[in-house]
């Protein structure tokens, strides 16, 4: 399996799956995020790849993050219900038919996006005003 397909597969199930927010921002697109609501960020990271036996099978893995926002001030408690929704779709799954596996999550802080945003410009100013969590899960396929 290659990283296009890991991609892929984990794009699907999420987007076939997800319900809890109406806006779903995907890598190097031109989504337009809202500006008083929840919303979401999918991020596929791979990490490493290895030879799991010589010659025949590479070992690829990664995290894919899920990065939530809500707006500034009103708690974490929805924030971290849909860390959880997420969660529940998403960690220790086996994909049928595929050697494409997901651990358990590791959910992480950001706090308010101003300070932490990654990059500057566009998507720094369209996350002004929100708080972050980020829900980290490991992959692994083969």
């Amino acid at each position: 399996m290659n990283y296009s397909d890991v991609r892929y597969n984990l794009e699907k199930r999420f987007n076939d799956n997800w319900t809890d927010t109406d806006v779903i921002v995907w890598e190097n697109s031109d989504s337009v995020v809202p500006t008083t609501d929840y919303w979401v960020r999918l991020t596929i990271l791979p990490t490493s790849g290895e030879n799991a036996e010589l010659g025949s099978r590479v070992k690829k893995t990664g995290l894919v993050i899920l990065q939530i926002y809500g707006p500034k001030g009103l708690g974490t408690g929805k924030l971290f219900e849909l860390a959880d929704s997420y969660n529940t779709l998403m960690q220790n799954y086996r994909f049928p038919g595929l050697d494409l596996f997901t651990y358990a999550a590791s959910p992480e802080v950001i706090g308010e996006s101003p300070s932490f945003s990654p990059g500057s410009g566009e998507f720094k100013t369209s996350t002004s005003g929100f708080f972050q969590i980020n829900s980290k899960i490991p992959f692994e396929a083969f």
